[in-house]
């Protein structure tokens, strides 16, 4: 009797652990994509060019970036 409560826990504690790791890996796995075309221009001068920032997760519903140009 105290064999089969010893494996009754220990399959409580991996599906415990399983669980957990279904709520955790989408987290995990998110990931920010930023795309931006090719831009060739003359020094000194100016242009404006689209910015695609993509799969932000955000738990308020909004996504914010800074963007550093080097």
């Amino acid at each position: 009797m105290k064999h089969n409560l010893n494996n009754l826990k220990n399959v409580v504690i991996v599906l415990i652990a399983a669980l957990s790791l279904i709520n955790v890996l989408p987290l995990a796995m998110a990931e920010t994509n930023i795309s931006i075309q090719d831009v060739q221009l003359a020094p000194g001068a100016n242009t404006t060019v689209p910015i695609m920032i993509n799969n932000i997760t955000d738990p308020n519903g909004v996504g914010s970036a800074t963007i550093e140009l080097y």
